[in-house]
């Protein structure tokens, strides 16, 4: 079965990984000590390697098994 996702998903994806992004650029030069940039830094990553994945390159549909090996 076809799964149609409107446009509407997409650019708010894309705004919230530009909004990570953004994040992630101001905690570098925040001056925050170095372990709490890379905590933000580290989960602002898995959150758009999370979206991206499930979201542009369809795996939220996908079966388990084949989420595991792109994973």
């Amino acid at each position: 079965m076809e799964r149609v996702t409107p446009y509407r998903t997409y650019w708010i994806a894309w705004l919230i990984l530009l909004g990570l992004t953004t994040l992630m650029i101001v905690a570098e030069g925040a001056g925050l000590p170095r372990a709490e940039t890379v905590a933000v830094v580290l989960a602002a990553m898995v959150t758009k390697v999370t979206l991206i994945g499930g979201w542009y390159m369809h795996l939220k549909y996908e079966r388990a098994a084949l989420v595991a090996c792109v994973v």
